[in-house]
């Protein structure tokens, strides 16, 4: 499962942040798991940086939709 958490840094920023939670199966899906979490870093990475940049890119091309971020997000 993924969680996504977007959490206000100043106005109109954010961090996004991705946690990946997985319950392996035993020692082999331990062994997945830790060879393969390298990998998993590097695409969170990079997935976490499309969707900052898709939004950076949305703010850019409709200004006036643009709104300040909320000094603190509900939830």
């Amino acid at each position: 499962m993924l969680e996504f958490e977007i959490t206000p840094v100043g106005p109109a920023h954010a961090r996004i942040t991705v946690t990946a939670y997985w319950h392996p199966a035993g020692p082999l899906g331990l062994l997945y798991w830790y060879a393969l979490a390298p990998s998993h870093g590097l695409i969170f990475h990079g997935m976490a940086r499309a969707i900052a940049l898709r939004a950076e890119e949305a703010q850019r091309t409709r200004p006036e939709k643009r709104e300040e971020l909320p000094a603190e997000m509900p939830g």
